[in-house]
């Protein structure tokens, strides 16, 4: 059973678009692409940053985004906040560095959910509808 609720009511309110990642806080290179991406889109959507793990958000998440969260390494908390965020989209900012963030990516949380490239290879989770990557980040075989 999917954990997103299908009564949604979507068309009265900004679409509402989360981030979870172990990586995002300090000046990781993941958390910077979020910073930068909400930047760019702030007014268009609302944006939620949820931090697992250690890391502590900046000052700066909490000012850009419309909920800037730390749940360290309590899984339950983690689910009932992306629960209760109500998402229209759920990005991983990666996937496989953190068994709690691994874990929540077999759950739906949100009607579309994308893994960004975090790790060279795909995680194989098949609740991800949509996986990022670019030119510059794959292998380019020979021909």
């Amino acid at each position: 059973p999917h954990l997103a609720r299908k009564d949604r009511i979507t068309k009265q309110r900004m679409k509402r678009i989360g981030f979870v990642s172990s990586l995002i806080g300090g000046n990781e290179p993941h958390g910077l692409l979020v910073l930068d991406v909400i930047r760019s889109l702030k007014g268009l959507f609302q944006f939620y940053v949820v931090s697992i793990g250690s890391k502590t958000l900046t000052t700066e998440f909490h000012t850009v985004s419309d909920g800037a969260y730390e749940v360290g390494y309590d899984s339950r908390a983690a689910r009932t906040l992306l629960m209760s965020l109500e998402l229209d989209c759920l990005v991983f900012a990666e996937a496989m560095n953190e068994a709690i963030v691994y874990s929540l990516g077999y759950q739906r949380f949100a009607p579309v959910q994308v893994l960004v490239m975090g790790s060279p290879v795909t995680s194989g989770i098949p609740t991800f509808d949509y996986f990022l990557s670019g030119d510059l980040l794959e292998h380019v075989r020979p021909s």
